[in-house]
């Protein structure tokens, strides 16, 4: 049986992540998972960064996801580890629903939102926020837990024109 693992997407300057879900039950079935740029971006400032995915090898599905980045501005940049996902957000693997269950978290744990939206700009210290409020963590959550635009923005309670 063929089945998706996990989607990967790079050059949209943000580590982010969102569940994909069945249709018909709404179950989480999948993970998209984007990488942030070897470009620094002017309108999101972001260190450049890589994710090192490693695999189960009889499996295929991914058992770390690993970001490494390199402050531009360093005397002697390189690229140096940053955070290895499951141990940053205390995930006990990265199955879709171990991401579902983390975006619950989300929604009721300020640091840890706060964390997530650190990532979008691998840790940068340009554009940090250091928090997130109740409307923050909404729109967090329903962006990690949605896949589909219009679910997403339905879940923050915005309506379709």
């Amino acid at each position: 049986q063929n089945v998706v693992r996990f989607n990967l997407f790079g050059h949209v300057h943000k580590e982010i992540h969102n569940t994909v879900r069945a249709v018909e039950s709404n179950k989480p079935i999948g993970v998209n998972i984007w990488t942030g740029a070897m470009t620094p971006y002017s309108d999101f400032p972001a260190y450049p960064s890589f994710r090192r995915i490693i695999v189960d090898a009889e499996t295929m599905l991914p058992i770390k996801l690993e970001t490494w980045t390199i402050d531009i501005e360093a005397d002697d940049p390189e690229f140096v580890f940053n955070h290895e996902l499951t141990e940053y957000y205390g995930m006990s693997d990265l199955s879709p629903s171990s991401f579902d269950a983390l975006a619950e978290r989300f929604l009721n744990d300020e640091e840890l939102a706060v964390k997530y939206i650190q990532t979008w700009n691998q840790m940068s210290p340009i554009n940090r926020p250091n928090v997130c409020d109740a409307d923050c963590r909404l729109e967090v959550y329903c962006q990690t837990t949605n896949s589909v635009y219009w679910d997403a923005k339905r879940c923050e309670g915005v309506q379709d024109k």
